[in-house]
């Protein structure tokens, strides 16, 4: 058909609906250096996913522009990260990473559907063809994290803490 839009991959959706969410959830004023600090993204290993994300790279979050990079190797890389994504495939040692983050200002993201219940703050997973979202609050709190309730009324919320 031409002239039909192109179809936005799965990373690509889940790009879209961490900006989103993004809008829902308050960070410590402290954790940025200055009113203009960049607001970081930061994708775990995959090019690929890190060029459905690239999307995010025009807008801005709370006065902030986004700023999207790509973390491979060293996982304390993620704690300069407002929030960071991690692909169920990409081959990171994710319970290092969320153990390396625990407490500190990160809005952690899976796609993995368990993600939240290993201590991710929001798990993003595909079923029956809709992207789902999960948000484990007390990591959140604890990562001093404030989320609106207004985004609390649509996720399924966890409160496991690992």
């Amino acid at each position: 058909m031409l002239g039909a839009p192109p179809i936005a991959s799965e990373h690509e959706v889940k790009a879209a609906i961490l900006y989103r969410v993004a809008k829902f959830i308050e960070w410590p004023a402290n954790s940025f250096a200055n009113s203009d600090a960049p607001f970081f993204v930061c994708v775990v290993g995959d090019e690929n996913v890190l060029r459905a994300f690239d999307s995010l790279a025009d807008k801005t979050l709370n006065g902030h522009n986004i700023n999207v990079r790509r973390v491979t190797g060293d996982m304390l890389d993620l704690r300069l990260c407002h929030a960071a994504f991690f692909p169920a495939d990409g081959g990171a040692d994710i319970d290092y990473a969320l153990g390396k983050l625990k407490g500190l200002p990160v809005l952690t993201v899976g796609d993995a559907e368990n993600f939240a219940h290993r201590g991710g703050i929001l798990a993003l997973f595909t079923r029956d063809q809709r992207v789902k979202f999960a948000l484990n609050l007390p990591v959140s709190k604890q990562a001093g994290l404030a989320v609106s309730s207004q985004l609390l009324q649509l996720a399924t919320v966890v409160g496991h803490t690992p």
